[in-house]
């Protein structure tokens, strides 16, 4: 089954997040809760960025499973050893474990995602 259009996600409840003067990147962008398993302690949700523009600086307290529906999407991992910068695009799968410390942007057109924690 295709992944349905952008269009068909322009109903679901955004919350948007924009950076101000105390940053010195771009901050643009949204999140839509899809569902959430507080037994279980997992959320299902989409992040959309606009373009070249970052979410905040930070980590995941748990375990995220990601996919990339459109656009492309880059993360720097922030370790002892450095940085390291990975390109991911559409229809990249990935899954990392909790404590991961990074930096997401998207790409020139911006990016869409499907999140799992």
């Amino acid at each position: 089954m295709p992944i349905p259009p952008a269009a068909d996600f322009a109903n679901l409840n955004w919350m948007w997040f924009r950076g101000g003067p105390r940053f010195d990147y771009p901050i643009d962008y949204g999140l839509a809760v899809l569902g959430a398993r507080p037994a279980e302690g997992r959320i299902h949700f989409l992040g959309r960025w606009k373009a070249g523009a970052y979410c905040h600086f930070h980590r995941h307290v748990g375990d995220t499973t990601t996919l990339v529906l459109e656009g492309e999407h880059h993360v720097v991992d922030i370790t002892e050893a450095g940085e390291h910068h990975r390109i991911r695009p559409a229809g990249h799968y990935a899954h990392s474990p909790a404590g991961d410390l990074h930096m997401e942007y998207a790409g020139p057109a911006g990016s869409l995602l499907l999140f799992s924690m």
